[in-house]
């Protein structure tokens, strides 16, 4: 059913080709082939309103093997092009990234990681706030903003340019929790990146469910967060900032408005 699959594609071309076949028109390309050789088979699409045309079975066999050739070629290019851009793209991030290190490495900085780059505006707005507010609290600090693909792209090439005295920001959200349990482990992963950072997760909530795989991810961050040498969890509601003052006693928490209302 994956429309992009070369299995896909080679199914539709024998479809393509069987309802070719199966028009009895003296103009189709298809029958000049047409014969009443032993090898004959009879092809028919499933469509009622088509006639059915008599090809030999050496021929139409010789027709569907090129157009599966064509089909496989065509995918293997594809392939081949989606590589390179994968590589482009990876040299592109490490590029932006060797940049952005190099112009402030003599300045105090700030680095954003992982910020979105989908199309919630919600998400844009709340990564324009947190800008705008560590520009105000923090006025000598550089501010660098590694992109989502950045950072799952270029984690260790990241870490070997990140000093001890630098601050680790992770954007805000609803994102802590089993809701977006993906979003949670990437938190969750750039607090062990930067285990020896300063580390704020700008105001979240969370949200964990009943089941049990919830009650492993908490034990799981309970010993993420652990190990971080300095990490402050903000919290946008009172019942997020209950839940971690209940369940992650010893993580530094605060209860804090969504930055976005701070524009």
């Amino acid at each position: 059913n994956d429309i992009h699959s070369p299995l896909y594609a080679q199914a539709e071309g024998l479809r393509t080709i069987v309802a070719v076949a199966g028009q009895d028109s003296l103009t189709h390309p298809f029958h000049g082939l047409a014969g009443t050789g032993q090898s004959a088979q009879h092809f028919r699409a499933d469509r009622d309103d088509l006639m059915p045309l008599h090809i030999p079975q050496d021929t139409f066999i010789q027709v569907v093997s090129a157009v599966v050739l064509h089909i496989n070629k065509k995918a293997k290019e594809e392939k081949q092009m989606k590589r390179i851009f994968s590589v482009v793209s990876l040299l592109r991030h490490k590029l932006k990234i060797a940049i952005s290190f190099l112009i402030k490495r003599n300045k105090k900085r700030v680095i954003i990681v992982a910020t979105p780059t989908h199309g919630n505006l919600g998400d844009q707005a709340i990564v324009y706030a947190e800008k705008q507010m560590l520009k105000a609290i923090l006025p000598h600090h550089s501010i660098i903003e590694i992109e989502n693909g950045a950072f799952l792209k270029c984690k260790e090439f990241l870490k070997k340019r990140v000093r001890e005295t630098d601050i680790i920001v992770v954007d805000g959200g609803g994102n802590l929790g089993t809701i977006w349990g993906w979003e949670d482990d990437k938190i969750a992963d750039i607090i062990s990146t930067f285990s020896q950072n300063k580390v704020i997760v700008f105001p979240q909530t969370a949200y964990y469910d009943q089941s049990d795989s919830a009650k492993e991810r908490i034990k799981k961050n309970i010993e993420i967060y652990s190990l971080a040498k300095d990490l402050t969890i903000l919290l946008r509601d009172k019942m997020s900032f209950d839940f971690f003052a209940q369940n992650f006693p010893n993580v530094n928490i605060k209860l804090c408005p969504d930055i976005v209302l701070s524009l």
